[in-house]
Protein backbone atom coordinates (compact mmCIF):
# COMPACT_ATOMS: atom_id res chain seq x y z
CA UNK A 1 0.00 0.00 0.00
CA UNK A 2 2.96 2.26 0.99
CA UNK A 3 4.72 2.07 -2.27
CA UNK A 4 1.21 2.18 -4.09
CA UNK A 5 0.82 5.71 -2.69
CA UNK A 6 4.25 6.64 -3.70
CA UNK A 7 4.16 5.40 -6.63
CA UNK A 8 0.93 7.57 -7.15
CA UNK A 9 2.65 10.73 -5.56
CA UNK A 10 5.90 10.05 -8.01
CA UNK A 11 3.27 9.88 -11.05
CA UNK A 12 1.12 13.04 -10.44
CA UNK A 13 3.46 15.37 -8.77
CA UNK A 14 6.58 14.48 -10.27
CA UNK A 15 6.50 17.73 -12.27
CA UNK A 16 5.96 19.95 -9.17
CA UNK A 17 8.85 18.57 -6.78
CA UNK A 18 12.35 19.68 -6.54
CA UNK A 19 15.44 16.98 -8.15
CA UNK A 20 16.22 16.44 -4.16
CA UNK A 21 12.32 15.92 -3.77
CA UNK A 22 12.17 13.21 -7.02
CA UNK A 23 15.21 11.34 -5.46
CA UNK A 24 13.88 11.25 -2.11
CA UNK A 25 10.70 9.67 -3.56
CA UNK A 26 12.57 7.28 -6.01
CA UNK A 27 14.68 6.02 -2.74
CA UNK A 28 11.54 5.41 -0.76
CA UNK A 29 9.82 3.52 -3.80
CA UNK A 30 13.05 1.70 -4.07
CA UNK A 31 13.28 0.76 -0.78
CA UNK A 32 9.56 0.08 -0.41
CA UNK A 33 9.20 -2.37 -3.49
CA UNK A 34 12.52 -4.15 -1.83
CA UNK A 35 10.70 -4.67 1.82
CA UNK A 36 7.89 -6.27 -0.08
CA UNK A 37 10.22 -8.31 -1.75
CA UNK A 38 12.01 -9.14 1.23
CA UNK A 39 8.51 -9.69 2.70
CA UNK A 40 7.64 -12.35 0.29
CA UNK A 41 10.38 -13.99 0.39
CA UNK A 42 10.07 -14.55 4.26
CA UNK A 43 6.84 -15.83 3.89
CA UNK A 44 7.60 -18.67 1.22
CA UNK A 45 10.35 -19.79 3.61
CA UNK A 46 8.16 -19.91 6.98
CA UNK A 47 5.92 -21.82 4.74
CA UNK A 48 8.79 -24.82 3.90
CA UNK A 49 8.21 -27.47 6.11
CA UNK A 50 4.11 -27.13 6.16
CA UNK A 51 2.57 -30.13 4.05
CA UNK A 52 0.19 -28.37 1.38
CA UNK A 53 -0.93 -30.33 -1.68
CA UNK A 54 -0.15 -34.16 -2.48
CA UNK A 55 2.56 -36.35 -3.17
CA UNK A 56 2.51 -37.05 -7.41
CA UNK A 57 4.25 -38.17 -9.96
CA UNK A 58 6.82 -34.80 -11.28
CA UNK A 59 8.17 -35.06 -14.85
CA UNK A 60 11.47 -33.25 -13.96
CA UNK A 61 11.77 -32.01 -17.63
CA UNK A 62 8.67 -30.39 -17.51
CA UNK A 63 9.90 -28.84 -14.47
CA UNK A 64 12.62 -27.36 -16.41
CA UNK A 65 10.78 -26.47 -19.20
CA UNK A 66 8.54 -24.10 -16.73
CA UNK A 67 11.35 -22.42 -15.20
CA UNK A 68 12.42 -21.39 -18.57
CA UNK A 69 9.11 -20.17 -19.07
CA UNK A 70 9.16 -18.42 -16.09
CA UNK A 71 12.85 -16.72 -16.99
CA UNK A 72 12.03 -15.91 -20.64
CA UNK A 73 12.73 -12.62 -20.65
CA UNK A 74 16.20 -12.84 -19.06
CA UNK A 75 16.87 -15.97 -20.98
CA UNK A 76 16.07 -13.80 -24.26
CA UNK A 77 17.70 -11.02 -23.15
CA UNK A 78 21.08 -13.13 -22.24
CA UNK A 79 21.12 -15.23 -25.05
CA UNK A 80 21.62 -17.96 -22.82
CA UNK A 81 21.42 -21.88 -23.43
CA UNK A 82 19.93 -23.94 -21.13
CA UNK A 83 20.84 -28.00 -21.97
CA UNK A 84 19.63 -30.62 -19.94
CA UNK A 85 20.02 -34.59 -19.41
CA UNK A 86 16.66 -36.25 -20.18
CA UNK A 87 15.53 -36.08 -16.42
CA UNK A 88 13.53 -38.59 -14.72
CA UNK A 89 10.41 -39.01 -13.23
CA UNK A 90 10.24 -38.46 -9.41
CA UNK A 91 7.05 -38.85 -6.71
CA UNK A 92 7.23 -35.36 -4.83
CA UNK A 93 5.36 -32.27 -3.98
CA UNK A 94 5.29 -30.47 -6.97
CA UNK A 95 5.75 -26.81 -5.43
CA UNK A 96 8.62 -27.29 -3.94
CA UNK A 97 10.66 -28.95 -6.67
CA UNK A 98 9.92 -26.22 -8.85
CA UNK A 99 10.97 -23.59 -6.07
CA UNK A 100 14.15 -25.59 -5.93
CA UNK A 101 14.32 -25.85 -9.96
CA UNK A 102 14.05 -21.97 -10.47
CA UNK A 103 15.53 -20.03 -7.55
CA UNK A 104 19.10 -22.21 -8.19
CA UNK A 105 18.46 -21.76 -11.99
CA UNK A 106 17.62 -18.25 -11.57
CA UNK A 107 20.50 -17.61 -9.59
CA UNK A 108 22.94 -19.22 -12.73
CA UNK A 109 21.34 -16.96 -14.67
CA UNK A 110 21.81 -13.81 -12.72
CA UNK A 111 25.19 -14.07 -11.96
CA UNK A 112 26.41 -13.72 -14.87
CA UNK A 113 30.11 -12.22 -15.88
CA UNK A 114 29.44 -9.00 -17.70
CA UNK A 115 29.26 -9.65 -21.60
CA UNK A 116 29.34 -13.12 -21.57
CA UNK A 117 26.14 -15.19 -22.53
CA UNK A 118 25.23 -17.50 -19.35
CA UNK A 119 25.67 -21.22 -20.29
CA UNK A 120 23.94 -23.65 -18.10
CA UNK A 121 23.74 -27.86 -18.10
CA UNK A 122 21.37 -29.52 -15.83
CA UNK A 123 22.67 -33.23 -15.22
CA UNK A 124 21.88 -36.34 -12.71
CA UNK A 125 22.66 -39.17 -11.53
CA UNK A 126 20.99 -42.18 -9.54
CA UNK A 127 22.19 -43.16 -6.04
CA UNK A 128 20.25 -46.14 -4.30
CA UNK A 129 16.74 -44.27 -3.68
CA UNK A 130 18.22 -40.64 -4.22
CA UNK A 131 18.73 -38.81 -7.40
CA UNK A 132 21.64 -36.57 -7.43
CA UNK A 133 21.28 -33.25 -9.33
CA UNK A 134 23.70 -31.11 -10.90
CA UNK A 135 23.28 -27.70 -12.46
CA UNK A 136 26.44 -26.31 -13.72
CA UNK A 137 27.11 -22.23 -14.85
CA UNK A 138 29.17 -20.09 -16.30
CA UNK A 139 28.77 -17.41 -14.12
CA UNK A 140 31.26 -15.18 -11.93
CA UNK A 141 31.81 -18.09 -9.19
CA UNK A 142 32.11 -18.29 -5.48
CA UNK A 143 34.81 -18.06 -2.91
CA UNK A 144 35.12 -21.37 -0.97
CA UNK A 145 35.37 -19.02 2.11
CA UNK A 146 31.80 -18.38 1.27
CA UNK A 147 30.06 -21.97 0.14
CA UNK A 148 28.10 -22.02 3.49
CA UNK A 149 27.47 -18.49 3.80
CA UNK A 150 25.00 -18.58 0.22
CA UNK A 151 22.85 -20.76 1.83
CA UNK A 152 22.13 -18.45 4.88
CA UNK A 153 19.14 -16.27 5.33
CA UNK A 154 19.51 -12.87 4.04
CA UNK A 155 23.09 -13.16 3.53
CA UNK A 156 24.53 -10.82 -0.14
CA UNK A 157 28.11 -11.70 -1.06
CA UNK A 158 27.62 -8.61 -3.61
CA UNK A 159 26.43 -5.09 -3.47
CA UNK A 160 22.52 -4.60 -4.41
CA UNK A 161 23.83 -2.11 -7.15
CA UNK A 162 25.39 -4.84 -8.90
CA UNK A 163 23.38 -7.53 -8.72
CA UNK A 164 19.33 -7.53 -7.20
CA UNK A 165 17.80 -9.78 -4.59
CA UNK A 166 17.53 -10.24 -1.17
CA UNK A 167 19.40 -13.23 -0.27
CA UNK A 168 16.79 -15.51 0.43
CA UNK A 169 16.83 -18.33 -2.79
CA UNK A 170 19.30 -20.37 -1.76
CA UNK A 171 18.35 -20.34 1.43
CA UNK A 172 14.98 -21.54 0.55
CA UNK A 173 16.68 -24.21 -1.59
CA UNK A 174 18.80 -25.64 1.12
CA UNK A 175 15.35 -25.87 3.99
CA UNK A 176 13.17 -27.59 0.98
CA UNK A 177 16.15 -30.02 0.02
CA UNK A 178 17.16 -31.00 3.63
CA UNK A 179 13.36 -31.28 4.71
CA UNK A 180 13.52 -33.56 2.02
CA UNK A 181 16.50 -35.94 3.77
CA UNK A 182 18.91 -34.90 0.88
CA UNK A 183 21.70 -32.66 0.82
CA UNK A 184 23.31 -29.47 -0.93
CA UNK A 185 26.53 -28.42 -2.10
CA UNK A 186 28.90 -25.87 -4.04
CA UNK A 187 31.86 -26.41 -6.20
CA UNK A 188 32.80 -23.57 -8.04
CA UNK A 189 35.73 -21.07 -9.10
CA UNK A 190 36.04 -17.63 -9.11
CA UNK A 191 35.81 -16.04 -12.60
CA UNK A 192 34.62 -19.73 -13.99
CA UNK A 193 31.28 -20.93 -13.11
CA UNK A 194 29.94 -22.44 -10.13
CA UNK A 195 28.14 -26.02 -9.37
CA UNK A 196 25.26 -26.80 -7.63
CA UNK A 197 24.53 -30.39 -6.54
CA UNK A 198 21.33 -31.44 -4.41
CA UNK A 199 20.19 -34.78 -3.33
CA UNK A 200 16.43 -35.59 -3.76
CA UNK A 201 14.66 -38.84 -3.10
CA UNK A 202 13.22 -40.95 -5.99
CA UNK A 203 9.86 -41.38 -4.14
CA UNK A 204 8.96 -39.11 -1.02
CA UNK A 205 6.60 -42.10 1.17
CA UNK A 206 6.69 -39.40 4.60
CA UNK A 207 3.52 -37.55 3.85
CA UNK A 208 4.58 -35.03 6.83
CA UNK A 209 7.84 -34.39 4.56
CA UNK A 210 8.57 -30.59 3.50
CA UNK A 211 6.63 -28.55 0.89
CA UNK A 212 6.04 -24.89 0.57
CA UNK A 213 2.30 -23.57 0.51
CA UNK A 214 2.29 -21.33 -2.74
CA UNK A 215 5.87 -20.39 -4.35
CA UNK A 216 6.53 -16.67 -5.61
CA UNK A 217 7.25 -18.35 -8.94
CA UNK A 218 3.49 -18.77 -9.18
Amino acid sequence: MVVSFLERLESKYYNQIDDKGKKYIEFAVDGGKRMRRMIMDLLDYSRVGRRNGKLEHIDLNEIIEEVKALNKTLIDESAAIIKSDLMPTIIAYRSPVLQVFHNVISNALKYQNKGVSPEITISFKSIDDYIQIAIKDNGIGIDADFYDKVFAVFQRLHRREEYSGTGMGLAIVKKVITGFGGNIWIDSKVGEGSTFYFTIPKEIKDEAAYSIEESSTN
